[in-house]
């Protein structure tokens, strides 16, 4: 049975090739944060997002 969306949409799988160090590190930053490794690229991701809007918005107002 698929879990219920945590962000209000189901989530798809992809594939990432990482290092072993990678992976490992990946790993215990994830658990020394208390969530799964998923998560933890997710919220990357969604601040990279917010960083560039900033950085974008930073740039439209110097203009």
């Amino acid at each position: 049975m698929p879990r219920k969306p945590i962000h209000g949409e189901s989530k798809g799988r992809i594939t990432l090739t990482l290092t072993p160090t990678t992976k490992a590190r990946l790993k215990q930053i994830s658990q020394a944060l208390g969530m799964s490794q998923s998560e933890l690229i997710e919220n990357w991701v969604k601040q990279a997002m917010l960083q560039s809007q900033k950085q974008l918005l930073g740039e439209f107002l110097t203009a």
